[in-house]
């Protein structure tokens, strides 16, 4: 009895010192699990050029580097101390096509950590096409003196030469044997100078039809934009009318509105007054304004803008022009910007080589873009990085608008 009570109490004895230890088993040693921080999927078909994505934190230090071809998922994981919330991610791409080598750069900064990216390009949706079927005749009689006539059917603006003649104030206008297609709804659009655009809707034209319109046939639009126009600018405006089953496609569509900036003193107006239809939800709006050291362009799909405001006097000052530490100041109020720098030698079609590099940023006012990895050097011993010359930053306002400086 004695010997069984004392050898319990050795193993008693033993079972504390074995538990006593740094070894114990009920303790759980915590491995130290990497972050996923960034994850890329790449679409884009990579046949033809060598693609690299390199990552850098948001003080330019690099955190990683891979190369990459269509239909890879890369994930970036680390457990470095030097990540932070915000990274910048940067595409380098290298071709050659007929002798001509590209080197082009695209880094975003500002990127939040643990972002997703893919690369697929959306594709862009063809104009439909068109069966010519004839041509037809047709004159425009007691009109003032047209500026500008716009004649197009639901696929786009149609070609023609027009020949006018004048009687004191009354102009006739003509073309013969004018393009007609299956598509046979023509709109007739007409710009005057210092009066509101003016159209006519002309439906199921026939081949060989000889059509006289005249000038108090032409119906006001049933709303009109006004923009104003500041001095010293020359302006771009075009407009495009979509029925509800088209797609949206800049080479179709009625041609509602198009002034070109050689003929904005004939038009004569400011403010100016484009001219939209009730009967058409659909529309590609695009409006340009030209100055010496910046041009504002607005362009929106979908329905009428409620206004379009341009932003007179914009300045816009460089204080360090490198790709590195781009840095400036401005009175733009912007969502994004986006600059660009390149530097070309060579001959085309021959030892032609470009470099470009384009950054974008959110809304600080400077940027910290680190240096690529040496094995990209080494592989691209043509790719210079060091010659690259700034010669643009563009502003984006809001997902219809930017404003440009050169």
């Amino acid at each position: 009895m004695y010997l069984i009570k004392k050898n319990v109490l050795f193993s008693l004895a033993l079972l504390l010192i074995s538990c006593s230890g740094d070894d114990s088993p009920n303790e759980i040693l915590e491995v130290p699990v990497p972050e996923l921080y960034f994850s890329f999927k790449a679409n884009n078909d990579t046949s033809e050029s060598e693609n690299w994505i390199i990552i850098h934190n948001e003080n330019g230090e690099l955190l990683d580097y891979k190369s990459f071809e269509e239909n890879d998922y890369l994930e970036f994981k680390t457990q470095n101390p030097l990540l932070t919330d915000n990274i910048s991610i940067t595409l380098f791409t290298y071709s050659k096509i007929n002798g001509n080598k590209l080197h082009a750069i695209t880094t975003t900064t500002g990127v939040d950590k643990g972002s997703i990216w893919d690369d697929e390009n959306k594709p862009i949706t063809e104009g439909a096409t068109d069966v010519l079927i004839g041509s037809f005749n047709f004159a425009l009689t007691n009109f003032h003196k047209i500026e500008w006539l716009n004649i197009s059917n639901e696929n786009g603006e149609m070609g023609g030469g027009l020949s006018g003649s004048e009687n004191g104030s009354v102009w006739t206008y003509s073309d013969s044997d004018y393009t007609l297609y299956e598509k046979n709804n023509y709109m007739f659009t007409i710009v005057e100078n210092n009066l509101d655009s003016k159209y006519y809707y002309l439906q199921d034209i026939q081949d060989g039809d000889n059509i006289s319109l005249d000038y108090s046939e032409f119906k006001l639009f049933d709303s009109y934009l006004n923009i104003n126009i500041p001095i010293n600018s020359s302006y771009l405006m075009v407009l495009l009318g979509f029925e509800d089953y088209q797609d949206y496609f800049d080479g179709n569509g009625y041609m509602l509105s198009q002034i070109f900036p050689f003929n904005n003193d004939d038009v004569n107006q400011n403010p100016i007054r484009i001219g939209y239809l009730d009967r058409l939800n659909k529309y590609m709006t695009q409006f340009s304004v030209y100055f010496d050291n910046y041009t504002y362009n607005y362009k929106k799909y979908g329905a009428k803008p409620n206004e379009i405001i341009v932003p007179d006097n914009s300045t816009f000052s460089i204080t360090n022009n490198s790709v590195q530490n781009f840095e400036f100041t401005t009175n733009v109020n912007f969502i994004k910007y986006t600059s660009y720098w390149s530097y070309n030698t060579g001959t085309w079609n021959s030892d032609w080589v470009e470099n470009v590099w384009k950054v974008e940023s959110p809304t600080n006012l400077y940027h910290n873009i680190g240096n690529l990895p040496d094995e990209i050097f080494q592989l691209h011993q043509q790719l210079d990085v060091n010659s690259l010359e700034y010669f643009r930053t563009d502003f984006t306002l809001s997902p219809e608008e930017n404003v440009i400086f050169k």
